[in-house]
C-alpha cells in the first residue's frame, strides 16, 4: 500500500511538472516579439541614418548646382523691406529747411532771445512753457544753462532717476541717456546737449539755429564731427537704454505712462539682443566702427518751423513761429539704423527671429512718432551737406522722375544693397 501510494504520488508530480511546463509553449512568442521589436528599432535606426545622409547630400547637390536660393530670396525680400521701412521712418519726421526758411528760422531766434532778455514765458522759448521752471525746461532763470539737459550734459543730476554720467565729447557738448524707452516708446535714442550756452556758442544759446549762417554752422558742424568721432561710446548709451527698458517691465517713461504692448515683448528683446551683440562686438575690438556693422546713424533737432502732411487732406502745412522744442537749451536726437544688412550679417550671428522683430518694431515705432513728430525735426546730416552748397532734396516735388524710382537715402547716400 505504502508502495504504491508512492508510486502514485510520483506519477502526479510527473503530471504536475508536466502541466507547469505547458505555458513554456508560449515562449516562442516571446522570442518572436523580441525580434520584432530588434528588428523595429534597427529599422528605426537605419531609417534615421539614411535620411540624415540624404539630408545632407540633397542640401550638398543644391549648393553645388548654385542652391540656397530660398535663404537669398528671403534676405532680398527683408533688405528691401528694410530700406523701405527705415526710410519712411526717418523721412516722415524729419526734413531739410530751404534757404528761405533757414533765414526765417534766423529771425524768429532773434526774436526768441528778445523774450529771453525781458524774461517773458511763451511759446517762443518753449513749447512748454505753462509748465513750472523747477522742471528745468524753461528755467525760472531764463539761463539756458541751467535746464535739465544741459545741467544732466555736466554731470549735476547724477542723483536724478533718468540721468547717468554723461559722455562728455568736449568741453562743451555732451551726450546723455534720454530716459524715454528707445523704439518702444518716443525716443530715437541719446541726446546731443550743449553744455556751456554762454561762450563759445555765443551768449545765450538756446538752438542750433542762432543769428546767422556761420553761428549756425559752428555749432553744427563741431557737434557732428565730436559724434562721428564717439559713435561706438554713443551706440552703447543707446543699447543701455534699450536694455533697461526690460529691466523697467517695457515701460515707456514718457508723459503716457504707458506700457510697450504685450505682443511687440519679444520683437523688443530680439532687436535688444540683436543691438547687444553689436556692442559687444565694438567693445572687443576697438578699431571697428559701426559703420563697419552696418549700423548708420543720423541726428535731429528741433526748431521755430515744422512741415508736413496732414494725413485728412494730404497736403503740405507748415507751421512756425512757436518753439516745437521743450527744452530751451540746443539738443540733438539720435536715430540708429540699419544701413547694410549684409554687412550687419558677416559681423554677427543674426539669428533668424532679428530682422523681423526689428522691422516689425521700426514700423510701430514710426506709426508713434508721426502722431506727434510728422515734419517737426530737422535732419542735421543732409542740413550740413546743404549749406555746403549739396542738393539733397528728397521729397517727391523735389525730385525728378529718375529719382523717384530709387530708394529714398535716409542719410543723402547709395543705401547699400
Amino acid at each position: 500500500m505504502n508502495i504504491v501510494a508512492k508510486k502514485t504520488i510520483r506519477k502526479k508530480t510527473k503530471i504536475s511538472k508536466t502541466k507547469i511546463s505547458k505555458p513554456k509553449i508560449s515562449k516562442p512568442k516571446r522570442r518572436t516579439f523580441r525580434k520584432d521589436k530588434k528588428k523595429k528599432k534597427f529599422t528605426i535606426k537605419k531609417s534615421h541614418r539614411v535620411s540624415r545622409g540624404g539630408d545632407r547630400k540633397r542640401r550638398t547637390k543644391k549648393d553645388k548646382a548654385g542652391g540656397g536660393n530660398d535663404d537669398d530670396q528671403i534676405q532680398n525680400e527683408q533688405l528691401k523691406k528694410l530700406n523701405e521701412i527705415e526710410a519712411e521712418s526717418i523721412n516722415s519726421v524729419s526734413f531739410v529747411p530751404t534757404d528761405d526758411e533757414i533765414n526765417y528760422l534766423y529771425k524768429v531766434s532773434t526774436d526768441a532771445l528778445e523774450y529771453l532778455v525781458q524774461k517773458k514765458r511763451g511759446p517762443t522759448l518753449s513749447k512748454a512753457y505753462k509748465l513750472p521752471g523747477k522742471i528745468g525746461l524753461l528755467p525760472d532763470s531764463f539761463d539756458p544753462d541751467d535746464t535739465i539737459l544741459s545741467k544732466g550734459g555736466r554731470g549735476q543730476l547724477t542723483g536724478h532717476p533718468h540721468f547717468i554720467t554723461p559722455l562728455k565729447i568736449n568741453a562743451e557738448i555732451s551726450v546723455i541717456k534720454d530716459p524715454v524707452m528707445p523704439l518702444g516708446g518716443t525716443s530715437n535714442g541719446p541726446n546731443g546737449v550743449l553744455t556751456d550756452c554762454q561762450s563759445k556758442y555765443g551768449k545765450n544759446r538756446i538752438n542750433l539755429f542762432q543769428k546767422d549762417k556761420e553761428t549756425t554752422k559752428k555749432l553744427l558742424d563741431d557737434y557732428l564731427r565730436l559724434r562721428d568721432k564717439n559713435i561706438n561710446d554713443i551706440f552703447g548709451l543707446f543699447v543701455g537704454s534699450l536694455e533697461k527698458g526690460k529691466t523697467d517691465n517695457y515701460m515707456r517713461n514718457d508723459a503716457t505712462k504707458t506700457q510697450l504692448e504685450k505682443n511687440l515683448h519679444g520683437d523688443y528683446d530680439n532687436v535688444t539682443k540683436m543691438m547687444s551683440l553689436i556692442n559687444d562686438k565694438l567693445q572687443k575690438n576697438k578699431t571697428l566702427k559701426l559703420d563697419d556693422m552696418g549700423i548708420g546713424v543720423v541726428s535731429y533737432c528741433q526748431t521755430w518751423l515744422s512741415k508736413g502732411i496732414d494725413n485728412t487732406t494730404g497736403r503740405q502745412y507748415m507751421k512756425n513761429g512757436e518753439a516745437h522744442f521743450s527744452v530751451m537749451s540746443p539738443h540733438f536726437q539720435t536715430r540708429f539704423y540699419v544701413k547694410d544688412l549684409k554687412k550687419l550679417r558677416k559681423s554677427i550671428n543674426v539669428e533668424v527671429d532679428h530682422i523681423p522683430s526689428y522691422i516689425n518694431l521700426i514700423e510701430h515705432f514710426t506709426s508713434i512718432m508721426q502722431k506727434d513728430y510728422k515734419g517737426s525735426f530737422i535732419h542735421l546730416d543732409r542740413l550740413q551737406k546743404h549749406l555746403n552748397g549739396a542738393d539733397v532734396a528728397v521729397t517727391p516735388e523735389e525730385k525728378t522722375e529718375k529719382d523717384k524710382e530709387k530708394i529714398t537715402c535716409i542719410c543723402d547716400c547709395s543705401i547699400n544693397q
